[in-house]
């Protein structure tokens, strides 16, 4: 379980240096709005020397400073570890600031949650995108979305329409829990259902397991998104075989989540998001 008490101390970084700064609280649970960052910043290797770049902006479009700030584990010395929020400093009004990896391997491909002020969240935009550089230097790379917890972005059921499954192509879906129902007498349950695109004929309808943080929603922090990715999740479904592309719908009696399909091309490296 990684939630946090929002009364334990923060120290901070600076978004651009890293410097330390001054030490605050951090701010009661009800005060700041999650935003799910689905790739955390940073540079990664993939599949067949492929090499990805991971980049994020964001802006403060008001007229106000806002505090926007990640949490991390800080282990000063063994068995003995705080959370902590970087940065301290609130970024200033119509401001736009590049967001660097967080420091100490903290940030992994798998995702982080960012946390801003309620009262500037309207106010605040953001930009994730990634980029193959091992092919070729000139492509702008792909926007991800980010999802805003104020957005109702978690759903029970979702629908990821257009997906190719010719030869060719890699694909790894990624699902993110978001929140849960707060009913014991409910068993989990979750599937995947594919579908042929054009036909609506159903090719696979099984199980699928969500991993999760107890207590993780609306209430309480959550340092980070519990990973849930499932590379080359199509390979093993030979009902797919003869179908150009199709349809999947992920469901569950239990979990508010979202999710998304990373389509690789092979050749290329060239990488297309499908996302509700």
């Amino acid at each position: 379980m990684k939630t946090v008490n929002a009364l334990m101390l923060a120290c901070a970084l600076n978004w651009s240096t890293g410097a330390a700064a001054a030490e605050s609280a951090i701010p009661p649970r009800d005060e700041v709005e999650q935003v799910l960052v689905p790739l955390s910043v940073g540079e990664f290797d993939g599949a067949f020397g492929s090499h990805f770049v991971i980049e994020m902006w964001m802006r403060n479009d008001g007229d106000q400073p806002a505090r926007i700030f990640r949490l991390v584990s800080d282990c000063p010395r063994p068995h003995f570890c705080t959370t902590v929020a970087v940065p301290d400093t609130p970024v200033p009004p119509r401001t736009t600031v590049h967001v660097a990896p967080l420091e100490n391997g903290y940030s992994d491909k798998l995702g982080e949650f960012f946390w801003v002020d309620k009262v500037a969240a309207q106010k605040i935009v953001f930009s994730l995108r990634v980029r193959e550089t091992s092919r070729s230097s000139s492509s702008a790379g792909v926007d991800i979305p980010t999802l805003r917890e104020s957005d109702g972005s978690g759903k029970m059921r979702l629908q990821l329409l257009n997906i190719p499954v010719e030869p060719g192509f890699r694909h790894t879906l990624r699902i993110y829990t978001l929140d849960y129902l707060r009913d014991p007498s409910i068993v989990p349950s979750q599937r995947i259902r594919i579908f042929d695109l054009a036909t609506d004929e159903l090719l696979v309808d099984e199980p699928i397991l969500f991993y999760v943080f107890e207590g993780e929603g609306p209430s309480t922090y959550t340092i980070e998104p519990y990973p849930n990715p499932f590379s080359s999740f199509l390979d093993k479904y030979e009902t797919l075989q003869g179908h150009s592309k199709v349809r999947v719908e992920l469901e569950s009696n239990f979990f508010k989540f979202w999710a998304f399909v990373a389509v690789t091309n092979d050749a290329t490296e060239e990488t297309t998001i499908i996302a509700p």
